[in-house]
């Protein structure tokens, strides 16, 4: 889990979204993906913040434990089981996407919090 200061004011709205899929996947909207410098192929972390119900997901950058899934080429990551299971997330879940002001992660909302 991820220590993040996710003060409204550390984050941009983006208004934009992305639907959770029967594969449990979803996918990165494309100016997304290319404010993180993410492209097929690469290892992203995706992890629950502490004390939280947001999905964080951020570039892998050295060793981690935590979820550690690639982006495929059309821009989807799969969820984690474990973490569809931690939040009960069921298909065509709507979640909200917010970009750090760095942009070093992107955070998810789900619409139903």
């Amino acid at each position: 889990m991820y220590e993040i200061n996710t003060s409204q004011n550390k984050l941009i709205n983006t208004g934009l979204y992305c639907i959770l899929n029967k594969s449990q996947c979803i996918t990165l909207p494309t100016t997304i993906r290319n404010s993180l410098s993410l492209i097929a192929g690469d290892a992203v972390t995706v992890s629950l913040i502490t004390n939280s119900q947001e999905l964080v997901i951020k570039k892998l950058i050295g060793e981690t434990v935590e979820n550690i899934m690639i982006i495929s080429n059309k821009g989807s990551i799969r969820i984690p089981e474990e973490l569809m299971r931690t939040l009960h997330l069921k298909k065509d879940e709507v979640f909200h996407l917010y970009l750090s002001i760095d942009e070093s992660f992107i955070l998810l909302k789900s619409k139903k919090l």
